[in-house]
């Protein structure tokens, strides 16, 4: 007895879509950013690429943070994870950090001037 044209393409259908569901994931390398500080003119550069983290989301609402790397203080309220290549510095160890974080409450969240 051959099976029903109707029956082959619900199965085709249902199969489709959990592969589609399964192979869609949604945690993935993300882009982690963060402002570089400008430690002698005391002020934040734009965001920039910071490093990849597995992460579903990486939303920009959580408390500042500082993070060294290759010798460089960044500022991010990017939230965790954060990437392998950077260290987390803590403003009670850094007066640097602890400036950087200050300059985030100021007027322009401390912009650097752009020429």
């Amino acid at each position: 007895m051959p099976i029903p044209h109707s029956k082959i393409c619900l199965t085709f259908t249902l199969l489709f879509s959990c592969g589609l569901l399964l192979g869609c994931d949604q945690e993935g390398p993300r882009v982690y950013t963060a402002m570089p500080v400008d430690i002698a003119s005391n002020c934040l550069g734009p965001y920039a690429p910071l490093g990849l983290v597995d992460a579903n989301e990486l939303p920009a609402n959580c408390p500042a943070v500082c993070l060294e790397r290759d010798h460089t203080l960044y500022v991010s309220t990017v939230c965790a994870p954060y990437p392998a290549e950077a260290t987390q510095i803590s403003p009670s160890d850094s007066a640097d950090c602890k400036s950087a974080l200050g300059l985030l409450d100021m007027d322009g969240g401390g912009a650097c001037e752009t020429p």
